[in-house]
């Protein structure tokens, strides 16, 4: 349902719907927010790229939770399952992601105040 959120924002209507509103305020307002959205975005993945990045460890000592997730599994099974995390952490801190992402929540803020109810004929 994001078309749907979408459609209901302005900073997501293209240049024809604008240009056809004939309301200079309105596209001045789009392209303010546009901006301003941009920036917040760009702040917020960076902040959560920062997050989610494992700190540099200082040794190769291994910890006693490790040790316990590791047991029963062959040195083989560890590094696969080393890489495998390494990968889905790569593709979460893939900056590209990280921003959809946060375009698509302020999406829901931004339209949940103005989310309009249906009242069915029977109340």
């Amino acid at each position: 349902q994001k078309d749907k959120l979408r459609a209901s924002l302005p900073v997501h209507w293209g240049e024809e719907v604008l240009a056809t509103s004939k309301c200079t305020a309105l596209e001045l307002a789009v392209d303010s927010a546009y901006f301003a959205r941009a920036s917040a975005v760009m702040d917020l993945a960076l902040e959560l790229k920062g997050a989610l990045k494992p700190e540099e460890e200082s040794g190769s000592e291994t910890t006693a939770s490790e040790c316990s997730n590791n047991n029963g599994m062959t040195e083989e099974e560890r590094l696969l399952r080393q890489k495998s995390d390494l990968d889905a952490l790569n593709i979460a801190l893939d900056m590209g992601m990280l921003q959809k992402k946060c375009h698509d929540a302020l999406d829901i803020v931004q339209t949940r105040a103005c989310r309009v109810e249906r009242k069915c004929e029977d109340g």
